[in-house]
């Protein structure tokens, strides 16, 4: 053990103020000795005999907050390599500037940046770019760790999604959806949401609903129609020839699309009587009766610039663009800009875009504490879309990245007319001159 020991003596410094004959003044200064303190700092102290005033001058002591009691610092309180050669059983790896248990090894999940995780010497770490964490190479990461986007693939099928819960959980967790048609009965594995407009998803990819169905929501191998064609009619997302096999629902539609199975309860019926004593029963409902130019008595109708399909006669009513236009409210738009809270929902394609109510993602958590994610690796925060989760914009980027119109990049070069500013890790944005 090496001890330095340091020896100080307190002193008192007296002034008293003097005053000769001449009238002349001045000061007597007087210096008396104090008690002598020594102070011993040891390389290896024994923390255990210090008092919590003496226990700070030691670097590899620290006073025991629970008890007050001075104790031995744990490794992971060290900083420096230095002080932690000082402590028995601690080691520094310089990769990550840390100082760590030798028995217990290093904790990859206390790593939070790529290159660290990548780097680090004295572990073997892989880092998971989709979901920015460090783990251990022969280990498993909790299903919990895992967005819902990357639940699967990332977790080589141990794990799966729950739509009840909003997360990522084992295999054995996963919900099960049980859809039932006239004809057939389907149980699958509920997966990513897929929208299929007149046979083209999300991603202009070619995608298939039932038969007679132009548009619908596929789970997987669930597949629930949302607009029937071919004539059908469109019942707790199924399409049939008629709604006969219903009880108290009629049938209301004639053209090729958007015919619907409607509770009678739903209708409202009108009698009027001529003075023939002939007697008319009109029957009126709000059904999507108006697709592609024709209403349901196969009349000629008009819904609007670029909409497919609205009810006939009604304002602010279509369900269905055409043209790349933007669904929102009834009406079909250019883009979405300028309306709050919502993201553009782009099929890269002339129909079925729609501007769609949104929500804010902050490091993997929503507003209602359920996990979501941002479709950037490099995004801390964006807006989520609620009907469609993997249509995402930044808000904020992470990772020393640069934000710019709702992405983020390495710099700001490829912008002009920007400057980067921002030098911490989260918070970098290219700003306009």
């Amino acid at each position: 053990t090496t001890t330095t020991t340091t020896t100080k003596t307190a002193t008192t410094t007296t002034a008293t103020a003097t005053t000769d004959d001449s009238g002349s003044g001045g000061f007597t200064v007087e210096t008396t000795a104090g008690p002598t303190t020594t102070f011993t700092l040891s390389e290896t102290a024994d923390c255990t005999d210090l008092d919590a005033a003496s226990c700070t001058s030691q670097e590899v002591c620290v006073v025991d907050e629970s008890t007050g009691v001075c104790r031995e610092r744990t490794c992971d309180q060290v900083f420096g390599r230095t002080v932690c050669s000082r402590i028995a059983g601690c080691a520094y790896e310089a990769t990550i500037n840390a100082c760590y248990n030798e028995t217990e090894g290093i904790d990859c999940m206390d790593i939070q940046v790529q290159q660290l995780c990548e780097d680090v010497t004295v572990a073997s770490c892989v880092w998971y770019t989709a979901d920015t964490f460090c783990f251990a190479a022969d280990g498993e990461p909790p299903c919990e760790l895992f967005s819902l986007l990357t639940c699967e693939t990332e977790s080589g099928g141990r794990c799966g999604v729950s739509f009840s819960k909003g997360e990522c959980v084992g295999a054995d967790n996963v919900d099960t959806t049980t859809a039932t048609t006239t004809t057939s009965t389907t149980t699958s594995t509920t997966t990513e949401l897929e929208h299929c407009v007149g046979g083209t998803n999300d991603f202009d990819e070619v995608c298939s609903c039932d038969p007679d169905c132009f548009v619908c929501d596929n789970f997987g191998a669930v597949s629930e129609c949302t607009l029937c064609s071919n004539g059908k009619y469109l019942h707790e997302s199924s399409c049939h020839d008629d709604c006969s096999a219903f009880l108290n629902f009629v049938e209301v539609g004639d053209a090729a699309f958007g015919r619907t199975c409607v509770n009678a309860s739903e209708i409202t019926t009108t009698t009027s009587t001529t003075t023939t004593v002939t007697t008319t029963t009109s029957t009126s409902a709000e059904p999507l009766d108006c697709i592609g130019g024709l209403n349901s008595e196969g009349e000629a109708c008009v819904c609007g610039t670029s909409c497919f399909g609205c009810q006939d006669g009604v304002p602010s009513s279509c369900v269905l663009c055409v043209d790349g236009k933007f669904l929102y409210q009834g009406e079909c738009l250019d883009s979405c800009d300028g309306i709050r809270d919502v993201l553009e929902f782009d099929t890269k394609s002339d129909f079925g875009n729609e501007c769609v109510e949104s929500f804010t993602c902050t490091a993997g958590t929503a507003p209602s504490g359920d996990t979501c994610a941002c479709t950037d690796e490099n995004c801390y925060e964006c807006q989520v879309a609620a009907a469609h989760p993997t249509v995402t914009k930044c808000v904020t980027c992470t990772n020393f990245k640069f934000w710019y119109d709702g992405s983020c990049y390495d710099d700001c070069t490829q912008f002009p007319g920007t400057s980067a500013f921002g030098s911490r890790r989260r918070g970098r944005f290219c700003f306009e001159l």
